[in-house]
């Protein structure tokens, strides 16, 4: 990796997998397993003011969406959420850029879970 980089990624991150587990009732309760913590750049590509607003359940929801890059992680999927500190990015898109295996690109936005 090219020094350059390696002074952007001041983030540390936790990328999170969704798990079940059984429950006392036969049913099945979700949580969330760390699967690795990195460092990253982490940086909104659209501020509140100008992302995306929706109407949800009668509300108005204004989403941030963020750019995070950081090495190349294999396995890692829009299936799965960033922890940053307190804050949880619900992860859109992963792109291996170059497809060379050195950094990923990842599109999330902060705000309720769709």
């Amino acid at each position: 990796m090219k020094q350059d980089l390696i002074g952007r990624f001041r983030h540390k991150i936790t990328f999170q997998s969704e798990s079940e587990s059984a429950d006392s009732g036969g049913g099945y309760t979700l949580s969330w397993t760390n699967v690795s913590t990195v460092w990253a750049e982490v940086k909104p590509l659209a501020s509140s003011r100008t992302s995306a607003e929706r109407l949800q359940a009668g509300q108005l929801e204004d989403k941030v969406i963020y750019k995070v890059t950081t090495r190349y992680l294999s396995g890692i999927t829009p299936k799965m959420r960033i922890l940053f500190g307190t804050r949880v990015f619900n992860i859109r898109s992963v792109i291996n850029l170059g497809e060379k295996d050195e950094l990923l690109e990842i599109i999330a936005d902060e705000g309720s879970a769709v």
